[in-house]
C-alpha cells in the first residue's frame, strides 16, 4: 500500500515524468497520450459493464454523482447531463458538502456514481461506505481495482488517469461519462 501511495504522489509522478522526457512536441505527445488511453479504454472496458451501468442509471429513483479534485469535472458533467435527460440527478461534492444530511434519506432505489482518482480522498470513501450501509447502489469510476472505493462498488468502471505531468487527467473518465449520458 505504501508503494502504491508513493507511486501516486504528485511529486513522485512529476519526478518520474521529468526523468523520462518524451521527444517531440508536447501538444502532439499530449494528444497521442490521451488517444492511447481511449484506445485502451475501448479494449479493456467491456461494453457489458457499461450496459450494466446504464441499467442502474435508468432504474434509479435518484442519482447522486460525487467526486473530488481531479474527478470533479467528471462528476459535474455527468450530473448535469443525466439531470437534463432524466431530471433526477444531483452533484454532491464529497469533500465540501455535508453529505451526511443527504445519505440519511438514501435507500436501495438510489444510485451513487463516484469518481475517485489518486490520491484518494477519505471523505468520498466515507460517503460511499455510509451509502452502502443503506443499500444504495454504487458505480465507481476510478483508475484501478486497487482504488479504495472499489470495495464498496457494485460496478467498477476503470479509466486511466495519468498524464504527461504530475496531475490526474479526467479525459478517459469523461469519455465514459459522455457515453453514459448518450446511452
Amino acid at each position: 500500500q505504501q508503494r502504491l501511495r508513493d507511486q501516486t504522489a504528485p511529486q513522485n509522478r512529476l519526478k518520474l515524468n521529468l526523468e523520462s522526457p518524451t521527444e517531440g512536441d508536447l501538444w502532439e505527445n499530449t494528444i497521442a497520450h490521451h488517444l492511447h488511453h481511449i484506445r485502451t479504454l475501448v479494449e479493456q472496458l467491456p461494453k457489458a459493464q457499461l450496459d450494466a451501468a446504464v441499467q442502474k442509471i435508468v432504474s434509479a429513483r435518484h442519482i447522486y454523482c460525487t467526486s473530488v479534485r481531479s474527478g470533479l469535472p467528471v462528476g459535474q458533467y455527468l450530473s448535469n447531463g443525466l439531470n437534463r435527460t432524466s431530471g433526477n440527478a444531483k452533484l454532491i461534492i464529497a469533500d465540501t458538502s455535508d453529505w451526511v444530511d443527504e445519505v440519511i434519506t438514501m435507500n436501495e432505489g438510489d444510485l451513487i456514481i463516484a469518481t475517485s482518482f489518486p490520491r484518494y480522498a477519505k471523505r468520498i470513501i466515507d460517503f460511499v461506505k455510509a451509502a452502502k450501509l443503506r443499500n444504495v447502489q454504487i458505480v465507481a469510476i476510478t483508475d484501478s481495482f486497487s482504488s479504495p472505493i472499489v470495495e464498496f462498488a457494485d460496478l467498477t468502471l476503470i479509466c486511466e488517469s495519468d498524464s504527461l505531468a504530475f496531475h490526474n487527467s479526467p479525459i478517459s473518465a469523461m469519455v465514459v461519462a459522455d457515453y453514459l449520458i448518450n446511452a
